[in-house]
């Protein structure tokens, strides 16, 4: 990953925000500071911080599989039963406890300056 064109982007006292998340199609690394990003941006000087919101997401997830699930019946009667489904698979992480999501999934917030 090269982070030369970020760079040139930001402003002498621009920031750089960045969400990003492994375990789908990002193999999962140790941490935040072993992801792919996070090596761009130590090889190309820049300074960051990193914030690993893997558990927020996961509580996050489960709030929005208990909505939908309590408006099921809305969705059928609107005839969007298969928006419900997406729902459903989009949070399916949440029927596995939180330490094996995160054995899995990682979620992770940068901010990076120059």
């Amino acid at each position: 990953m090269n982070t030369k064109s970020f760079m040139r982007w930001l402003k002498s006292d621009g920031i750089l925000f960045v969400g990003y998340q492994e375990g789908e199609l990002v193999p999962r690394t140790f941490d935040e500071y072993t992801t792919e990003l996070a090596k761009a941006l130590k090889n190309n000087g820049m300074n960051f911080e990193a914030r690993n919101i893997t558990k927020q997401t996961y509580e996050l997830l489960k709030k929005k599989r208990e909505a939908a699930i309590i408006h099921k019946a809305q969705f059928e009667n609107e005839g969007r039963i298969q928006w419900f489904d997406m729902l459903m698979m989009q949070t399916k992480w949440v029927e596995e406890s939180y330490q094996q999501f995160e054995k899995a999934m990682a979620r992770y917030i940068y901010i990076a300056r120059k």
